[in-house]
């Protein structure tokens, strides 16, 4: 009676030691991913502030061709009334 009480928890004693490797091996597993997941929103967080910078730049670009337009306009419309003049 002893011996099979015995062998019973041996047997419950070997599960409860591969159930803690195996919750080992998922809380590295875990760890793992938990790093990978701060990496990605790192990258992302800097990605968003790449694209914000990107988008003034453009903003300032495009200001900047309306104006160069608008110039290139009143420098036409003179250079047309300058030939326009008898000489």
């Amino acid at each position: 009676m002893k011996k099979d009480i015995s062998q019973r928890f041996d047997g419950i004693n070997q599960r409860f030691d591969g159930i803690d490797q195996r919750l080992d091996s998922m809380d590295q597993r875990l760890c793992k991913v938990e790093h990978k997941l701060d990496v990605v929103v790192e990258q992302t967080a800097g990605l968003m502030e790449f694209r914000t910078e990107t988008n003034h730049k453009l903003d300032k670009i495009s200001d900047d061709q309306k104006s160069i337009i608008q110039v290139l306009g009143e420098h036409e419309i003179s250079i047309r009334s300058l030939q326009r003049r008898p000489v």
